[in-house]
């Protein structure tokens, strides 16, 4: 067998080897898995948080259905509140409606009473034609695009949780951008693929040295003896 005619040095670097294609799957499987737990907790985040908007919306055609307010003075009651509420760094909710038309946009108000089915991402998608289909499928959901950051021109990948409010015909979202989380992302990797690749060099450090070890020439002259 190879084994058999293989020299000692070569059996431990063929376990060197080994060591190092075992750390290395175990390293993508690790990354894999990181990516994947940052994202979900991303997402909980924004879906959290359009829950929490779509609440309150609820809250105020309650109102217009008590006769407390008219439904107008509802809707207009539900935009000023979301227009004004932050969290994170500047990040914001908005509405739109079932026929693309922006309900309301706090950062870009110019987009307000604007029908936007023609608008695109730089990747080519019809953004708010797909948030309606997302809604008439399934009332809620997450998508992912590229938009602009608040006071900047440069599209930034950003994962939006949006769910239809069925009784006004609106779709109410908010996103979480994601260049902050790459970068997080980046530096964890760099992380542990630092760790696992000080793991391999000590492991095959050791290798070598007891390969030298057990090849060395007085050893070789016992056992030719």
């Amino acid at each position: 067998m190879f084994l058999d005619n293989s020299s000692l040095r070569a059996r431990i670097m063929l376990i060197v080897a080994a060591v190092f294609v075992g750390a290395a799957l175990l390293f993508g499987t690790a990354i894999a898995h990181l990516h994947e737990e940052m994202l979900i907790a991303r997402k909980l985040k924004a879906q959290q948080l359009t829950e929490t908007a779509y609440s309150l919306i609820a809250h105020y055609q309650a109102e217009a259905v008590a006769g407390r307010l008219t439904v107008e003075q509802a809707k207009r009651e539900a935009i000023a509140e979301l227009r004004g509420l932050r969290y994170g760094v500047n990040d914001y909710f908005w509405i739109s409606d079932m026929a693309t038309r922006m309900v309301m946009h706090p950062i870009s108000p110019e987009l307000d009473g604007k029908v936007l089915g023609d608008m695109t991402t730089p990747d080519g998608r019809h953004l708010f034609i797909d948030m309606v289909d997302i809604v008439k499928a399934r009332g809620a959901d997450f998508t992912l695009y590229d938009w602009p950051k608040p006071g900047t021109n440069q599209p930034v990948r950003k994962i939006d949780y949006i769910k239809g409010f069925q009784p006004w015909g609106w779709i109410v979202g908010t996103g979480i951008y994601l260049d902050d989380f790459d970068a997080t992302f980046r530096r964890e990797a760099l992380e542990m693929g630092g760790a696992a690749l000080l793991t391999v060099l000590g492991a095959t450090a050791l290798s070598l040295l007891i390969a030298a070890r057990f090849t060395a020439p007085p050893l070789q002259r016992v056992t030719a003896t």
